[in-house]
């Protein structure tokens, strides 16, 4: 898919700098969300999947039943 969209070597290195962190930016908060909530944390790495991944987990996050921790 890459190759189709003109995609290789060097331009495909910057593309990969710009989005590893656009991703770990995304996930650490919806990590927090999960784990305050009482869901599996894992469920946030849903935000790699392309295109609806972050809406995924929001819908996941807002319609669940929420376990919330005492402090």
């Amino acid at each position: 898919m890459l190759a189709f969209m003109g995609l290789g070597g060097q331009e495909l290195v910057l593309l990969l700098l710009f989005f590893i962190p656009v991703n770990i930016i995304t996930i650490l908060p919806i990590w927090k969300i999960f784990q305050k909530s009482g869901q599996n944390p894992w469920l946030s790495l849903i935000v790699l999947l392309p295109g609806l991944g972050v809406l995924i987990a929001l819908y996941v996050a807002a319609f669940s039943k929420w376990q919330l921790e005492k402090r």
